[in-house]
């Protein structure tokens, strides 16, 4: 054995240690000491990376006393209004907000001093059983209470009205930070368990919330929507499909209508009872004007669309992905939305009775999106989350319960 025999090990017993019990005895000491140090070095390595753990916590609390701290010495966090005999309206209007915004969602009054500047709570309410000497309705306080929160009193009758009463948010039993934050975070596109984690409620809550808002966005769609007069490239496509049905209940279709301007970029889609003309005609005639250029695949639920006014160009798609003949027949700007629809509508939402509305909501975020310049690519969310905003100021405006 030579250099290779440990020292535990006589010389005399190298070739056999079995035979004698000492150096059996050793050996065995031997690797139970070796397993109890390999333990020991785990257990200090666990050590040193559970110390690195609280180090980094410690860091990261040392970062936010100290950002929260800047804050405090640049006004940001005023718990009491400064100037005496000030309306709290006028204060609130006043008070200086963060530059990060969710620092807005974590403080009740500058999420009310977003929201008064915004537009979407009112600044004042008149008293409908109370008139002043002039004739007029007798305007109520902007008060703050302890357990209703901000609300408007009336100083002759005692009648008081929450600030959320009269607006978009009044059945929502929101705080007014949570409200706030569940905007932002709609707009950021996360999803509904998700919203609900981090607002520490029920799914079911946000779900209903997330619908209210798509409905909002889905009637301004409709409604701003212009009729495409450039060259349109038109696709229908199957948008429930697996690749793999054994042992499996087949899949009911479920068919989508793209179209795509190309000189606006713009796109419209909308699902469909069935792959038919009866179907197809009636939407390219409501969403395209007479003399369109319309591209589409070579087949017969299309119909003949030249009787109908539309220069109707068909590509082989057995040919290749362009026309051989013709470059300018293709549709790779429909497949490229029809690759994003797919990629943000989840296939749980793609047999759910309001997909239509998934779609056009999907079809608005990407109109305002169009809109922001590539640069710009931090502040779309912003963008979107204005409109937003001027949405709700704007369906707020066709109640009647609301006065001025």
């Amino acid at each position: 054995m030579g250099d290779a025999i440990p020292d535990h090990i006589c010389h005399d017993h190298a070739q056999n240690f079995y035979d004698c019990s000492c150096c059996l005895q050793n050996y065995a000491q031997f690797n139970s000491q070796l397993i109890y140090n390999k333990k020991l070095m785990k257990i200090k390595c666990d050590e040193q990376l559970e110390i690195k753990k609280y180090l980094a916590k410690i860091h990261s609390l040392e970062t936010k006393l100290r950002t929260s701290a800047e804050e405090k010495t640049q006004g940001y966090l005023c718990p009491t209004r400064k100037v005496k005999n000030q309306r709290l309206v006028d204060y609130l209007k006043e008070l200086p907000l963060p530059h990060v915004f969710f620092n807005i969602c974590k403080d009740q009054e500058l999420a009310m001093a977003f929201l008064l500047r915004s537009g979407i709570f009112p600044e004042s309410r008149k008293c409908k059983s109370c008139i002043d000497e002039n004739g007029y309705y007798k305007e109520m306080n902007f008060e703050y209470n302890g357990y209703m929160g901000y609300l408007f009193r009336c100083e002759k009758c005692g009648v008081k009205y929450n600030v959320k009463e009269g607006t978009y948010w009044e059945k929502c039993s929101f705080t007014i930070e949570k409200i706030v934050l569940f905007m932002f975070l709609w707009v950021c596109y996360m999803k509904d368990n998700e919203v609900a984690q981090l607002l520490d409620v029920t799914p079911s809550c946000i779900s209903k919330l997330s619908r209210k808002l798509r409905k909002l966005v889905v009637s301004d769609f409709l409604s701003s929507f212009t009729p495409f007069t450039g060259v349109v490239e038109i696709g229908t496509i199957n948008f429930v499909r697996r690749k793999i049905e054994i042992g499996k209940g087949k899949t009911p279709q479920k068919w989508i209508m793209i179209l795509f301007e190309r000189g606006s970029k713009n796109c419209y889609i909308e699902c469909l009872p069935r792959r038919s003309p009866e179907y197809i005609v009636p939407i390219i005639q409501k969403r395209c004007e007479v003399g369109t250029v319309v591209i589409t695949d070579k087949l017969g639920c299309y119909g003949r669309l030249e009787d109908y006014g539309f220069p109707h160009y068909q590509l082989d798609k057995s040919r290749g992905f362009e026309d051989p003949d013709n470059k300018f027949i293709h549709h790779n700007n429909l497949n490229n939305i029809w690759l994003w629809t797919k990629y943000d509508i989840k296939n749980r939402y793609r047999t759910a009775p309001f997909l239509q509305e998934l779609l056009f909501e999907w079809v608005w975020r990407r109109a305002h999106r169009m809109n922001m310049a590539r640069s710009e690519f931090p502040m779309e969310s912003m963008a979107i989350f204005q409109s937003l905003i001027e949405l709700i100021k704007k369906k707020q405006a066709q109640k009647e319960i609301l006065l001025d």
